[in-house]
């Protein structure tokens, strides 16, 4: 049988945008608690605001 190695560049962390928080719950897969999309779409929009607010200094 032959083995396949995938071979992974290692990336680069952008420090530019806001990775957002983790919580334990986002690990839970049984406690639906709590809304990941949402808490996504809230980073995403904190960082176009981090960007308006660079653009205007």
């Amino acid at each position: 049988m032959t083995k396949f190695f995938y071979k992974r560049k290692n990336g680069r962390t952008n420090h530019t945008t806001f990775g957002g928080v983790l919580y334990s719950s986002d690990f839970d897969t049984s406690n639906p608690r709590g809304n990941i999309a949402e808490r996504i779409a809230r980073d995403t929009r904190f960082d176009e605001q981090c960007k308006k607010n660079l653009s205007i200094r």
